[in-house]
């Protein structure tokens, strides 16, 4: 008797587990699907104002370059005038860098990626190489460890050095001002390509880890960030059939975790004279 309580005891602890081990999962594919449809519906309005936008503001950057010129040719000494110039043209500057951002996550929502084969490991050593001044001014560290035999990955290696660059810099980001350590790793897990990115900066708050890949979330805004490096890495491992996730504890620093699709490699049937 107390065998059979004990064995159903197991069993509903098992089933328990399996229900919250499937809700979980379940409520993860929920937000990636909401995510998606948020990220594809601001795409296409970003786009479209972007264009509408930047127009208009490169004839103000123009105008404002042109009288910054013609202030300097003049020899005349008005110091205000020229702060003010040189204030809307840094601004302008910035809004133009928004928009470039913005141009760029618009066409992530719809470019798919190409089908072109390309090695994991080489590409992240480019975007190291385009990096490391950047990483090395703030005395940030890396160690890489790339599984040896990695399979090549198809997709569009410029967007994929890209998204590692997304990815560098926002370590960068998050352990500016003290130094810090990036530990990148790459292995095979079965039929994908898993790449994870651990920092050992201050992590993320819990209540921002939800809305980490949203267009437009910031917390350096002040810092001249745009919210849309992450969106945009989040769209581009999308088209290419993968994941991006992030596990982080408060304290603890991220880590950031990409999966790519391994492609399967169809056998050769043997020709008639090898049969």
């Amino acid at each position: 008797m107390l065998a059979n309580q004990a064995a159903a005891a197991m069993e509903t602890s098992r089933l328990y587990t399996d229900v919250e081990t499937a809700n979980s999962r379940l409520k993860q594919q929920q937000r990636q699907l909401l995510l998606s449809a948020k990220q594809a519906a601001i795409g296409e309005l970003a786009g479209g104002v972007a264009h509408e936008v930047n127009n208009p503001l490169q004839i103000i950057l123009s105008r404002v370059q042109l009288m910054v010129a013609q202030q300097t040719r003049s020899g005349e000494d008005n110091p205000k005038l020229m702060d003010g110039l040189a204030l809307i043209e840094n601004n302008v500057k910035r809004i133009s860098r928004i928009i470039r951002a913005l141009l760029g996550f618009a066409s992530h929502n719809t470019i798919e990626a190409a089908g072109q084969p390309f090695g994991v490991a080489t590409a992240f050593h480019q975007a190291c190489a385009l990096t490391k001044h950047q990483l090395d001014q703030q005395m940030i560290s890396i160690d890489i460890c790339m599984e040896d035999g990695l399979p090549d990955v198809f997709g569009n290696v410029g967007e994929l050095e890209q998204v590692f660059i997304n990815l560098l810099l926002n370590a960068e980001n998050a352990m500016a001002g003290g130094g810090g350590h990036l530990a990148v790793t790459a292995r095979r897990e079965g039929d994908w390509l898993e790449i994870r990115f651990q920092d050992d900066g201050p992590g993320i708050p819990a209540e921002h880890m939800d809305r980490i890949f949203e267009p437009f979330f910031t917390t350096r805004a002040d810092k001249g960030g745009t919210g849309l490096g992450l969106a945009v890495s989040y769209r581009i491992i999308e088209n290419h059939g993968g994941t991006i996730t992030v596990e982080s504890e408060t304290g603890e620093g991220a880590c950031f975790i990409l999966r790519l699709p391994v492609p399967v490699v169809e056998a050769v049937p043997p020709s008639p004279s090898e049969s």
